[in-house]
């Protein structure tokens, strides 16, 4: 996953490997127009939902709730150990 700048520089967020999930949590949660975006490197399953799509997947299949929230929470612990590395080599 990763966000281009104004000089098309790529800059990456977030890679996932496989059976794990990418979300732009920022777009999902505000519902506003996407701000990243995913590329895939080999086949994979897309899929697009707004909150009331995700509401009512988790409601139907429960597990995938504590799934995500643990994929979540694990995501945003590596995002601050990535950042308070790169803060540490400055």
């Amino acid at each position: 996953m990763y966000k281009s700048n104004a000089a098309a520089k790529e800059h990456n967020i977030h890679f996932a490997i496989e059976n794990q999930w990418n979300t732009d949590i920022e777009s999902l949660h505000s519902e506003e127009k996407r701000q990243l975006c995913i590329k895939v490197m080999e086949t994979s399953k897309i899929i697009q939902m707004d909150i009331k799509g995700l509401i009512a997947f988790y409601e139907d299949r429960i597990k995938y709730h504590r799934i995500f929230r643990v994929n979540v929470r694990k995501d945003f612990v590596q995002l601050q150990h990535r950042l308070l590395k790169k803060k540490a080599l400055v």
